[in-house]
């Protein structure tokens, strides 16, 4: 059974191919630890991190970069995916978004924290709320 927060996988006696697991490992702890992506929004909408396709998912990444190729009319949430709920977890957010509106991050159903345009704050997020623990980095 894979780790329950990070979703890193068990290794099984035997098993046909070993390394798969390893490399996919090693993928999540970098994103988790150092990882850097970056997430256009896409849309003057709230946007969900994936937690979908090619692992490490958005929301497992360290330094997550926000920008958005279309022109924001208000502040946006950008929201970690229900998976995230057992995590307790540091991120690095960017909003490269080029609005002058904030972008509040956290999870739906817990607080959010503004993270002011042009700016990066380190936020921690405990399963439920977020909470600045230093702005514009």
């Amino acid at each position: 059974m894979p780790t329950p927060i990070l979703d890193i996988p068990d290794f099984t006696e035997g098993q046909d191919n070993p390394d798969a697991n390893i490399n996919r490992a090693r993928n999540i702890l970098e994103a988790a630890f150092g990882g850097k992506v970056t997430v256009d929004m896409g849309a003057d909408a709230a946007y969900t991190l994936k937690d979908t396709g090619t692992e490490p998912y958005e929301w497992k990444h360290f330094y997550i970069v926000v920008t958005n190729t279309v022109t924001m009319t208000a502040a946006r949430n950008v929201l970690l995916p229900t998976e995230a709920s057992d995590l307790a977890k540091i991120f690095l957010i960017e909003n490269n978004t080029g609005d002058t509106f904030a972008i509040n991050f956290g999870r739906s159903g817990g607080t959010t924290v503004a993270v002011e345009d042009g700016t990066r704050d380190l936020i921690l997020f405990d399963g439920t709320d977020a909470v600045k623990l230093h702005d514009n980095i």
